[in-house]
């Protein structure tokens, strides 16, 4: 049991598995209540997306790339907007990047980068924002919603 939440304990135990399975370093740290005010739904569409495309990445790589970094999901307490959900995810990469209009896309074959555009309506949903960016070699996500 990595955390008491349900469905963050399901999705991020599931990836967690995959990881380790394929030899990818996968230390996840969670800090959530037991119950959240974002449907079961969303926070399975975003921890999903995020975690099977850090997999896919890390999975490509040589030794070094092989990790997913710190992936934090967590409550922040903040004075100026309340309670906030934070979903960081950092992981190696061995592939180029893609972008089309500013925007990350896909470089799975048959794969347009929809699950990106999915976190993102869902950040919007909840009043909250998203930020995708990478270093040479470390692919970084991180999902910002207000509870």
């Amino acid at each position: 049991e990595l955390c008491r939440n349900p469905v963050v304990n399901m999705v991020v135990g599931h990836y967690r598995s995959l990881a380790l399975h394929k030899d990818i370093q996968f230390q996840p740290r969670i800090q959530v209540p037991d119950q959240l005010s974002v449907s079961d739904i969303d926070l399975s569409v975003i921890l999903g997306n995020l975690l099977e495309n850090a997999i896919d990445a890390a999975d490509c790589g040589e030794a070094d790339a092989r990790f997913i970094q710190d992936p934090r999901v967590r409550r922040l307490l903040e004075d100026y907007n309340g309670n906030m959900l934070a979903i960081t995810v950092d992981n190696g990469f061995h592939d180029e990047i893609k972008k089309v209009d500013g925007r990350y896309v896909s470089s799975k074959p048959n794969h347009s980068g929809l699950g990106l555009r999915n976190i993102e309506m869902i950040a919007e949903k909840y009043e909250g924002g998203v930020e995708f960016t990478h270093d040479p070699h470390v692919f970084h996500s991180s999902v910002m919603l207000v509870l």
